[in-house]
């Protein structure tokens, strides 16, 4: 390929880069997730979303910038050209980006999950403080959640064949939150009246996650005080 035909190409690809509607731009969030196959992938709420398409990626704003500098012509960078150069960074980092917010929305979707299921609980029941044993029944549905999904897998897996991936994902899911409720699973603080009133105002944003106390409570019935899980959780 001739350096002409390979900077035609470039130019091409950055071109429908920058044209690409705003569903196939990058957007991940932890506020909301849907299933997709064995995997969970992030959808962002319609606030979310509109505030994402009015975000322009890094390449949006590289190409607008040298478009002004050249009176509107972007479509004839030669191959090595500084322009071009800076295309390819804006572009890099954009792809950079889109993988940190993926990972951190991964970390993030247990916590989010946590809070929106005792949020979704007080807001249904009308209530600005629970007592140890709902708690407790609250927190064994939610570590339990997956049996039904499990046991359906295990029984169309056929005889003498090894588990699915499926199955041993959920397994380990299910395995790994009773260890925690044995040891003390974490839930934002639903004991205190006024933690809970902070709890039922929850919007969605992470950042009102933050301001929310958190508690540990084991199996046994043991309470204690719980810290922000900042570095995520099952």
């Amino acid at each position: 390929m001739s350096a002409e035909q390979s900077h035609q190409l470039w130019s091409t690809r950055a071109a429908n880069l920058d044209q690409a509607p705003p569903e196939s731009l990058p957007r991940s969030t932890a506020s909301d997730f849907k299933r997709h196959g064995n995997k969970k992938i992030s959808v962002p709420s319609s606030s979310q979303q509109d505030t994402a398409a009015k975000m322009p990626t890094s390449l949006h704003k590289t190409r607008k910038i040298i478009s002004k500098k050249r009176g509107g012509v972007v479509n004839s960078l030669h191959a090595k050209s500084r322009d071009s150069m800076r295309l390819r960074l804006a572009h890099a980092r954009d792809i950079r980006l889109e993988k940190q917010a993926n990972a951190r929305a991964i970390k993030e979707e247990p916590i989010v999950d946590r809070i929106e299921y005792f949020h979704n609980y007080l807001k249904e029941k009308d209530v600005t403080r629970l007592e140890l044993p709902e708690v407790q029944t609250l927190i064994h549905n939610y570590v339990h959640q997956h049996d039904e999904e499990l046991n359906e897998v295990k029984k169309a897996r056929r005889p003498g064949r090894p588990a699915s991936n499926r199955e041993d994902q959920l397994k380990r899911k299910v395995d790994t939150l009773e260890e925690e409720y044995e040891k003390g699973f974490l839930i934002p603080n639903v004991f205190d009246e006024d933690n809970s009133r902070k709890l039922m105002g929850y919007e969605g944003s992470w950042a009102y996650i933050a301001t929310i106390a958190w508690s540990k409570v084991s199996k046994a019935g043991k309470i204690s005080n719980g810290d922000f899980p900042s570095k995520g959780i099952m």
